[in-house]
């Protein structure tokens, strides 16, 4: 990549990333990470744009060449004021070594008077830290004193923000690791001059250690020439260089020095001179010499490989095989080294056949029999080892470890039951000595607190490993996740019981990232590495535990830092790239395979994730093929090895990526995402499988997936929100609920998720009101962060205050949004302004907004469900405004624009409007001229109401009750059903012909005809109380009335004038039906002190601008059935004439009265 950056655009750069100009890649990484939440490519794909531009650019400029720079010493530092003093004092420190290793000179220099001034403190901190971060080779002690005063653990993230977060993990590896770094034991053995160049030294010696490793040793030479000439001496650089010489076949000159170490006093105690000396000499065949300092090493740490190693082959070639075994044991499980196998084998057959000969002989010792119970092990014999420790019952206080040895033999057998029982008393017999330790009795002189609280470390990991292994072994994923869960306590008991012990600590780590706790995975490793260093192995573990929690960053800043550690594992290739594809970044895919290739590092991970990179990266059908075929001979390879863990790993990918693949070409993808589950159960295929079932509309199945992921993986706010999701599907909006409430408490400081809660929530409100409150109180905590969307999300809420009738604070919000909203975002708010004005009553204004959203609207535009929505709210505006041209003019203009259903809607407008001003044969031409858009039913029904609605003759109205019958006998209907009974009823006063067609109409929801759907049922029950009533059929007018009030009981969950108000306040768009429907049915039912209170509540009432056009007839009517309960029929008269003059064509109970009366 060319780099081509202003200065400006430098400073613009990194001012992105929020650090200073650097070339500190490390740096620059940690920088992107940091500011990666806050720039979502979802939520801000504008952010994450910039971001990832700046991210690059910075990287393009750290690999820029450095101009040359002279050496900054502190000759050179401008020592006049107090900060250049202090800086000249630290660079004084450093350059001498009698100064660097000696702890009395950082603690003066952290006594400069730059510490005590407020205004100088953290420029002296941070320059002090930056200086070293250059020059870090003190002694580890020196990092330690640093820690206690600065803290540099305890604000770990604070140091990261300003150093090179690879020199913070140093800093707080040495603070841990009393092995780590330079440690002051080691520096002091430095001989040289106090200015000599000593980090060229280290430096050197670092590189000499690698090429030692090579054949060549032309490298090493020259390293050695150049160590030399800079007149630095240390011991453990002189057995590099003694190495060096036998090599190169210089066997004296090596003798010479190794003869030469091994003779000075203050090397005696000094574990790796004894140890590599004495071992160099072995391979050099002074194996007398050779044991005498492997024997020194082994005094020195038992537990040394080489020292066990050579001192057990010594022992074997001089007949002691007893002495040989024990040097073999302490060593044998530590490594697969063939030369010592190979020896061990030896001598165990021997030691067996030895032992056997002594048992039959009746004497042998207990050691023996322990050291029998091993070789029978290794030469995998358990049954034998049982049988001998088992012979004598003496053994079991005779023998030590006697327990120990049982489980191991038991557990080889895959007797785990025994194995465990065994382990459980070494258990009680390690604890009962530690309980008698603390008494004060006397134990074995080997019986040392350390030591026992090893043994039960030791004893506790060993229970944890038998559980493993069952898990392993388990095929049912249930029982292995339980193993694995079984197996935590136990090492979690072995870390508390030696909280150093490494191979506890990496159990624990496994065991978590198989139970999917990938956190507390992350956060062993964390600890590794800062106790033990940034080893490969255990970077490349935490690698790839950060790509199972979705860590994409740190993945990435690993494979850097293992790229600089010399790691030339696939697998950190492999983990890079899944990043990169996963997030569509496919350059930076390119770029790590290229880095591969040029490694000649190759897998069959990598050439799977060749694959999925041709997928993304070939889209069309032809090139799809060619690689469906590719995949095909991958999977039969890798189904070949699936034996091994990491090609099933990439096999499960490559089952995933054939479903994708054959989705391309519209086949079933499910069979292939179970294979994938089946190879290697991730959550990622499950998601990838509910995703299947939710688009075949299986929300049940969907569902399974999700509750499955929940159960045995770790669940984050995506798996919660589509759970909400599926529950809601499914009608379950309390789960659906409870589910964003989860998704919120796992992430609530990230602002995001209270946008998808608010949206949730806005799309079950639907089904229940109610929730529309917690909707708005969602938009207002991301209204509260000042989001980018902020017109958006005003605009959301205003749309939720609107559902619950909250029209001025809707309004208030739609204008705050407008303010800040763009083109497109400002004509959703007009239309919305426009329906919220209309609910106010106030028609005038609200078309006048509506009309300004049309307006803006491209042609191209005018066919969109927004623009539809529009034009229908803005119609029934202009309706009730008496403006009925305009609304005809308006749905005629716009009809063109739209697909079939959305005209057949608009046709029915038109309709209306023409009924409306009494244009019937308009009515009907409409009709016809769309009747294509209608079943024959429907356009039957249409043309036979409006036929109807033109009656003004008794004999026109006996003509259409014929026809309209024959029609309903013909096509049974629910529409013309409910034409026929109304005719039946309000033309004729045919109450008891009518009764039985109007109670075909009820939906009921139980087979025995005593629950009906109250949504679709209310109206209609009301209507048969009320004819029921009419005929004084008591008794029907009160199975009906019941009907009714259970209905509404179970629709709220609570009886009574609860449930009334429930009803009326459900839904402020039909908040006057409601209150006329309970106004009628209280009145009719006689219930008039609750009939009297909604009655109050109509007059303040106003119309919806988008729903029924015309219901003030519905109001009167309500009041008029009002005073006839009452008994006041003037009152109530006047109102039915009210309401019949509202709609002359309004069929109803005033029509009924006013026609009885006249009769």
């Amino acid at each position: 990549m060319e780099l081509d950056l202003h200065m400006t655009d430098l400073v613009m750069t990194f001012a992105i990333l929020g650090i200073d100009v650097t070339k500190d890649e490390a740096l620059i990484r940690s920088a992107y990470r940091m500011a990666l939440p806050a720039n979502n490519p979802e939520e801000n794909p504008e952010g994450f744009k910039s971001l990832r531009e700046a991210y690059e650019n910075a990287l393009a400029y750290s690999r820029t060449p450095d101009e040359e720079q002279e050496q900054i010493t502190a000759e050179m530092i401008d020592t006049s004021t107090p900060m250049g003093a202090f800086q000249a004092k630290l660079a004084d420190i450093y350059n001498r070594l009698s100064a660097r290793i000696n702890l009395a000179s950082w603690e003066e220099l952290l006594k400069d008077a730059v510490f005590e001034g407020l205004d100088t403190f953290d420029e002296a901190k941070w320059a002090l830290f930056l200086y070293l971060a250059e020059n870090y080779r003190i002694p580890h002690e020196a990092y330690v004193f640093l820690d206690e005063r600065f803290h540099i653990q305890e604000n770990e993230q604070e140091f990261k923000d300003h150093l090179p977060v690879g020199f913070v993990d140093f800093m707080i590896s040495n603070v841990n690791n009393t092995n780590g770094g330079y440690s002051y034991n080691w520096m002091r053995l430095l001989e040289g001059a106090d200015d000599a160049d000593y980090d060229t030294f280290f430096g050197y010696i670092y590189e000499l250690g690698g090429e030692l490793g090579n054949e060549d040793c032309t490298r090493a030479g020259d390293l050695i020439k150049a160590i030399d000439a800079l007149g630095i001496w240390h011991p453990h650089y002189a057995i590099d260089k003694a190495e060096y010489l036998r090599r190169t076949g210089k066997k004296d000159e090596a003798l010479e020095m190794v003869r030469g170490l091994l003779s000075r006093e203050e090397y005696q105690d000094d574990l790796h001179v004894q140890m590599a000396c004495g071992s160099m000499l072995w391979s050099m065949d002074e194996k007398e010499e050779a044991y005498k300092a492997l024997c020194r090493s082994l005094e020195i740490n038992s537990e040394n490989y080489a020292g066990n190693k050579y001192a057990a082959f010594y022992e074997i070639e001089h007949g002691e095989i007893r002495e040989a075994l024990k040097h073999v044991y302490a060593i044998r499980n530590l490594s697969d080294d063939e030369e010592l196998s190979e020896a061990a084998n030896k001598v165990e057959r021997e030691f067996i056949a030895l032992c056997e000969q002594n048992m039959k002989d009746g004497a042998i010792d207990p050691e023996d029999v322990r050291l029998l119970v091993y070789a029978y092990g290794y030469q995998d014999e358990p049954d034998k080892a049982i049988a001998a420790i088992q012979s004598d019952p003496s053994y079991e206080n005779a023998i030590k470890g006697y327990h120990m040895l049982l489980s191991y033999m038991y557990k080889q057998k895959k007797d785990y039951d025994n194995a465990a029982a065994h382990g459980r008393k070494r258990l009680e017999v390690i604890q009962g000595k530690l309980a008698d330790l603390k008494e004060g009795k006397p134990l074995a002189e080997d019986d040392t607190e350390e030591s026992l609280l090893r043994s039960l470390s030791d004893a506790y990991l060993q229970l944890g490993l038998m559980f493993m292994i069952r898990a392993k072994d388990a095929s049912a994923l249930q029982e292995r996740f339980d193993l694995y869960k079984q197996s935590i306590p136990m090492f979690l008991e072995a870390q508390n019981a030696m909280s150093d012990n490494v191979t506890v600590l990496l159990n624990l780590a496994y065991a978590y990232s198989e139970t999917n706790d990938c956190r507390k995975a992350y956060e062993v490793y964390d600890n590794l590495i800062k106790d033990l260093g940034a080893q490969n192995g255990l970077l490349f573990l935490k690698q790839r535990v950060c790509y199972e929690m979705d860590n994409a960053q740190e993945v990435i800043d690993l494979f850097y830092q293992l790229l600089d550690g010399g790691a030339q594992e696939a697998g950190i290739y492999e983990y890079t790239v899944r990043v990169f594809l996963d997030y569509r970044q496919l350059d930076d895919a390119k770029d790590i395979f290229e880095r591969a290739q040029a490694a000649g590092i190759t897998s069959f991970g990598l050439r799977a994730l060749q694959l999925a990179y041709d997928y993304y990266t070939k889209s069309d059908s032809a090139d799809i093929g060619i690689l469906n075929k590719a995949l095909d001979a991958m999977l039969v390879e890798g189904e070949q090895g699936a034996d091994d863990f990491y090609i099933r790993d990439y096999l499960a990918e490559l089952y995933y990526l054939k479903a994708m693949c054959v989705a391309q070409f519209k086949e079933n993808k499910i069979p292939h995402l179970k294979s994938a589950i089946e190879v290697n159960d991730r959550a990622k295929y499950h998601m990838a499988l509910a995703s299947c079932y939710a688009e075949q509309e299986k929300p049940q199945d969907a569902m399974q997936e999700y509750l499955y992921i929940e159960k045995f993986f770790i669940p984050d706010t995506e798996l919660y929100v589509k759970m909400a999701e599926r529950y809601h599907d499914m009608g379950q909006i309390d789960n659906a609920c409870a589910y964003i409430k989860k998704a919120i408490d796992l992430t609530p400081d990230r602002v995001g998720i209270y946008k998808v809660a608010a949206r949730a929530y806005d799309d079950m409100a639907i089904e229940r009101r109610s929730l529309y409150l917690d909707s708005i109180a969602f938009w207002k905590i991301y209204i509260d962060s000042e989001p980018d969307d902020m017109d958006f999300a005003l605009y959301r809420r205003g749309c939720a205050l609107m559902q619950l009738g909250r029209y001025k604070e809707a309004l208030a919000d739609f204008q705050k949004g407008y303010e800040v909203a763009d083109e497109n975002a400002r004509y959703d708010i007009n239309v919305s302004m426009g329906k919220a004005y209309g609910s106010l009553g106030q028609f005038a204004k609200g078309a006048e907004y509506i009309e300004e959203a049309l307006n803006s609207l491209k042609e191209k535009e005018r066919g969109e469900r927004y623009a539809y929505t529009a034009v229908l709210a803005l119609s029934r505006t202009y309706m009730k405004l008496g403006r009925f041209t305009d609304a005809e003019q308006l749905l005629r203009k716009n009809l063109r624009y739209f697909e079939s259903e959305r005209r057949s809607h608009m046709v029915r407008e038109l309709k209306d409007v023409y009924v409306s001003v009494g244009e019937y044969d308009k009515a009907l031409h409409i009709l016809k001229s769309y009747s294509e858009l209608f079943d024959d039913a429907y356009n039957v029904y249409l043309r036979l109401y409006v036929r109807h609605r033109a009656c003004t003759t008794v004999k026109e109205k006996k003509s259409i009750l014929k026809e309209v019958k024959r029609a309903f006998h013909k096509y049974n209907t629910y529409d013309l059903r409910e034409l026929y009974s109304d005719i039946l009823v309000y033309d004729f006063l045919m109450l008891k012909e009518a009764i039985p067609v109007k109670e075909k109409l009820i939906c009921y929801t139980s087979s025995d005809n005593r629950e009906i759907d109250w949504e679709d049922s209310n109206g209609c029950v009301l209507e048969l109380i009320r004819l029921n009533k009419f005929l004084g059929r008591e008794k029907e007018a009160q199975r009906y009335r019941q009907l009714f009030v259970n209905a509404i009981n179970k629709y709220f969950n609570c009886t009574g004038e609860q449930a009334y108000d429930s009803f009326v306040e459900s839904d402020p768009v039909a908040r006057l039906d409601n209150l006329t429907l309970i106004v009628d049915f209280l009145s009719i039912t006689g219930e008039l002190a609750l009939a009297e209170k909604y009655a109050a509540m109509l007059g303040d009432c106003v119309l919806c601008a988008y729903c029924n056009y015309a219901v003030c007839c519905d109001r009167f009517e309500a009041l008029g059935i009002f005073y006839e309960a009452k008994g006041d029929m003037a009152r109530a008269y006047e109102y039915f004439e009210k309401a019949v003059g509202e709609r002359s064509y309004y069929k109803g109970h005033a029509l009924y009265r006013l026609m009885e009366k006249k009769k």
